[in-house]
């Protein structure tokens, strides 16, 4: 195989009249440019990296579920030759008339009159039906072309042969390969090496094109399998809900077609005995192209932990893996920055090419590192392709094409690599069959993204910090003795890498974003406290897929089921502390007594031991101590103690609501919260002196007597012994004939004299914010654990599945907390759960940067 030569169509050419000085300096602007742009493409590749490696974490969870549940798994998607289209098509779809003739056969003439079709730059989908008919006609195609895991193909010479890596649903791209190179035909034949769909917005319309083409010249179309060729990737990166948004009603049954056609791609594709084009690598254990041919492909990819089937293991690898750079080391190494496969080296590159008598290894899977859309490495015998051109917003890469062909000895083969940057129509011949190079369409169905790298990271990082917010303060502040709530950019760095585990290369630009340009410093509180998260109203009614409301009804129903989601985390907070039945013995003893100064996680560790039904986490509990820190400047050091009674008081502001008190009582409770306040001394020991038997609680009788000889020592008239047993039996919300710590508290010392419903409490809203951000934080993984409950696919489960998929993953939720979630969820109270709409309603706002939601 020759060395690749590039050949870039869009170039830039020396003005005429620059003297060598000025040739000099370009040259260092263009190394600069290009330096550039390799720093940024390393920050959003770590980003993507570190966004996969997160949802891999989502694939160990169902190997999880099943050593928990034996004997469930989750369906498998119907057959495509039971799939039938049932439903009506949405508007968009109704204006199929201009697509090319579909009822007839589908041959070459089809396949070039729809690409042609495309570059008008028509917005609605094909017709579901269609869509249904070319993936049954492509399935059986493939059982044909590729009954094996490995594709062989032969170039015969006059023909050219196009290797084309991922594309992304980015149809420009596309659309003007085949204006440059050729429409695919049986001389002019392409291979897609993976990575169709996902995080574009024309991924149906690139595949469509593609199988018609497939069914109609075998000869002319190849199709490698990606690791996006897989529903769970889909349902993370868009393509699931690309579909969604194109074919509604029909939207299952379209994606059931695409997720079993996956099934039928091959892994690997053989030129001519000589080169191996696999989307990723190579694999990690010690296996043949032979024991690769006879890998049962025709399944999903291994979804869990498959270190202990060898086969799994080379499935994965061939789809996930990564080639080490050069000059950073040899040999297979695990790929933590994907969170799955394995890193691979030249050494190994060449033993399993030397093995299996092969030149070259092509592969797709990545931007290179040099913007280019082509990259060599490991001594020449391994070469990336990528072909999704721009493929981040505001850094610049090129779409690659390989050409393949054979030489007149009818062997050897040469290669020639092609990088394009589309700045506009390029000048076509008649033979091209395409009209003209078209741009990316702006799609009515596309999302919105992160628009720049700064806002990339932001968004990426500030996804993570609601549910880590007091880590990083508690992280931060020590490294600020001034407490001026800033850092440097260096120390802020490392706060995030340590609390977040998000670990980037984060270059100047990010810098800059973040620090402040006076003093070149972060403003952590600032950046901690601008992100938080809202529960939206989702669809018909929240949490409910059918209603039958006026609009103007049904929207008030939102948002009363909205405010009552997060008034009932609320009410739960209070409930269950009021419940837990605090003793001041008890409180004395989990606070302060161990004879040192204790963590505020030793802390939160020894309330949560001393008070198992408190109904708060440990991580809650560390917060509550934050905040009474933080509305103490006494106690701003960690080592500073905390007391007993500063922890109730502030837990007793959590609780919300009144007490249903006639005019006496509450002229009485007024009258009893004056009167306490004139005694010196802290509440727990003015509760220790109703507590005449120091069991840690105050009877009735206690209280009574406690009343009036606080009367009598301020020559007060004593009131009714019958009122003031009235009184206890209304601040005993237990109603256990008996009054702890946090009901004294609340009756005598809160804030208005009174319970209070203030909607400002700067403690409960950060717990129910710590509740919001741990859901949020685990969208995927409560997805995932959903799904598998899911038998029938209709995406409810029920209170029980619920319950037990939120505690398969260990959040910092308490079993109170989890009750109130299901109670929530289940909005019709038939103990079924419409998961899909509930954690759709978790949204992330950056109150900053901009009042609306990032996701």
């Amino acid at each position: 195989v020759r060395s690749p030569s590039t050949q870039q169509p869009v170039q830039d050419f020396p003005i005429p009249g620059q003297g060598s000085g000025v040739a000099a300096a370009s040259k260092i602007q263009g190394a600069w440019r290009g330096y550039q742009t390799k720093q940024k493409l390393g920050v959003w590749n770590a980003l993507e990296k570190q966004e996969e490696a997160e949802f891999a974490n989502t694939l160990n969870l169902q190997s999880q579920l099943k050593t928990q549940f034996p004997g469930r798994s989750t369906a498998p998607a119907p057959t495509l030759s039971r799939l039938e289209i049932t439903q009506p098509d949405v508007p968009p779809q109704q204006k199929n008339d201009d697509y090319p003739h579909l009822e007839g056969p589908t041959n070459l003439k089809l396949a070039h009159d729809l690409a042609r079709f495309l570059t008008t730059g028509a917005d609605w989908p094909m017709q579901a039906k269609y869509v249904l008919r070319f993936l049954k006609e492509a399935r059986e195609t493939l059982i044909n072309q590729c009954p094996q895991a490995v594709h062989n193909i032969t170039i015969n010479p006059g023909e050219k042969f196009h290797v084309i890596g991922d594309v992304h649903g980015k149809l420009a791209d596309v659309l003007n390969i085949f204006a440059t190179h050729g429409l695919p035909t049986a001389k002019n034949r392409y291979l897609f090496n993976g990575d169709i769909v996902d995080r574009g917005d024309y991924g149906v319309e690139i595949f469509l094109l593609l199988l018609v083409s497939m069914i109609a010249e075998p000869a002319s179309m190849a199709i490698n399998r990606g690791n996006h060729e897989d529903l769970s990737v889909n349902m993370n990166y868009g393509f699931t809900q690309e579909i969604d948004r194109k074919y509604g009603a029909n939207g299952q049954t379209v994606l059931d077609g695409f997720v079993n056609l996956y099934n039928y791609l091959p892994l690997v594709t053989v030129l001519n005995s000589q080169i191996m084009v696999a989307h990723a690598g190579i694999p990690s254990v010690n296996v043949s192209i032979d024991h690769i041919r006879q890998l049962n492909h025709r399944r999903p990819v291994p979804s869990e932990t498959y270190e202990h089937d060898m086969f799994d293991k080379v499935m994965v690898d061939l789809l996930w893996s990564d080639p080490i750079p050069d000059g950073e080391g040899n040999g297979i190494a695990p790929n933590q920055k994907r969170g799955t496969s394995v890193f691979f080296g030249a050494d190994a590159t060449a033993a399993f090419l030397n093995q299996n008598n092969l030149r070259v290894l092509v592969r797709s899977h990545d931007v290179p590192s040099n913007g280019a859309g082509h990259q060599i490495m490991h001594g020449g015998r391994l070469i990336t392709v990528f072909s999704a051109s721009n493929y981040y917003p505001d850094v610049p890469n090129r779409c690659g094409v390989l050409r393949f062909t054979t030489e007149a000895d009818g062997r050897s083969l040469a290669c020639k690599s092609f990088d394009y940057c589309w700045n506009g129509p390029l000048p076509l011949t008649k033979d091209k069959s395409v009209d003209s190079a078209v741009s990316e369409p702006q799609s009515p169905f596309s999302p919105a993204s992160p628009s720049s790298l700064p806002e990339a990271v932001i968004a990426k990082v500030g996804r993570k910090v609601p549910a880590h917010r007091g880590a990083l303060l508690r992280y931060f502040q020590p490294m600020d003795p001034t407490n001026s709530g800033t850092v440097s950019v260096q120390i802020f760095q490392q706060g995030i890498e340590a609390v977040l585990g998000i670990r980037l290369p984060w270059n100047r630009t990010v810098q800059q974003y973040l620090a402040t340009p006076a003093d070149g410093l972060v403003d952590y509180r600032e950046f901690v406290d601008r992100f938080s998260i809202e529960v939206k109203p989702k669809g018909d009614s929240f949490g409910r897929r059918n209603s039958n409301a006026s609009t103007d009804s049904t929207t008030s129903s939102q948002q009363r089921e909205k405010a009552g989601f997060v008034a009932g985390l609320e009410r739960i907070l209070g409930a269950a502390v009021i419940k837990a039945d605090l003793s001041i013995v008890d409180i004395n003893a989990a606070f302060g007594q161990t004879g040192r100064p204790m963590s505020d996680w030793d802390l939160a560790n020894s309330v949560q031991a001393t008070f198992p039904n408190i109904g708060l986490t440990v991580q809650q509990i560390q917060e509550i101590v934050r905040q009474v820190r933080v509305r103490n400047p006494a106690l701003g050091k960690a080592t500073d103690e905390i007391t007993g009674e500063e922890f109730v008081k502030s837990l007793m502001e959590t609780f919300k609501g009144k007490y249903e008190l006639d005019a006496e009582m509450e002229a009485l409770l007024k009258q009893m919260s004056t009167m306490l306040a004139q005694y010196k001394g802290n509440t727990a020991k003015i509760f220790q002196q109703f507590d005449e038997n120091m069991d840690g609680f105050v009877s009735y009788l206690e209280f009574v007597d406690a009343i009036h000889r606080l009367q009598s020592g301020l020559r007060q008239p004593l009131s009714s012994s019958a009122a003031l047993l009235k009184l206890c039996k209304k601040i005993d919300i237990n109603q256990d004939e008996r009054i702890n710590f946090m009901e004294f508290c609340l009756a005598f010392y809160s804030p208005h004299g009174m319970p209070s419903e203030s909607d400002n409490n700067e403690i409960v809203q950060s717990l129910v914010q710590d509740l919001l951000a741990s859901i949020y934080d685990h969208l995927h993984e409560l997805h995932a654990a959903f799904k598998w409950f899911d038998q029938n696919g209709d995406m409810s489960i029920s209170r029980m599945e619920l319950k037990a998929g939120i505690r398969a993953l260990r959040l910092p939720l308490s079993d109170a907390q989890i009750d109130t979630l299901a109670d929530y969820m289940d909005t019709d109270k038939d103990g079924v759960v419409d998961y899909e709409e509930f954690l759709a309603a978790f949204e992330l706002v950056d109150r900053q940067a901009r009042q609306q939601p990032l996701d």
